[in-house]
């Protein structure tokens, strides 16, 4: 869906997936239910030693910043990249709205970097209850040291 038809992204988005590995998904309701929204935490590692440029977990989220507004997805990317704490490692992110039609999903694009890893956590809510339900998950995450 990214890719739409441009063949140059597919097939960056398909070398990224070759380095990329889905770390967890925890989802309020099974994937696919119909008729329901479905908050959600997804978290991905990817390799980045091969892009000098991504220095700090900012670099890295305006990385996927850009490469998703190069899209046909009407997503908006609200203030600047700011820093945070996850599981007691220092991460930044970056909030987007993405609409489809008449519906508004709010996303939280959050990474850290760690030996040569992008670690993200993107969490999709759509309403203030479910913002708390996604937050309580990734205040849930523990590094072990």
């Amino acid at each position: 869906m990214i890719a739409a038809e441009d063949k140059n992204m597919q097939k960056m988005i398909d070398a990224a997936m070759e380095s990329s590995l889905p770390l967890f998904g925890f989802f309020e309701y099974p994937p696919g239910t119909p008729g329901k929204m479905n908050p959600n935490v997804l978290s991905v590692a990817e390799n980045i030693k091969m892009y000098p440029d991504i220095k700090e977990p900012c670099d890295y989220v305006e990385a996927v910043k850009q490469i998703l507004q190069q899209r046909q997805l009407n997503y908006e990317f609200n203030g600047k990249c700011q820093s945070t704490m996850i599981g007691g490692k220092q991460a930044s992110y970056q909030n987007a709205l993405l609409k489809f039609g008449t519906l508004d999903v709010t996303q939280r694009y959050h990474a850290m970097i760690i030996d040569g890893y992008a670690i993200s956590f993107i969490q999709t809510h759509m309403d203030e209850e479910s913002h708390a339900r996604v937050d309580a998950v990734l205040d849930s995450i523990r590094f072990n040291p």
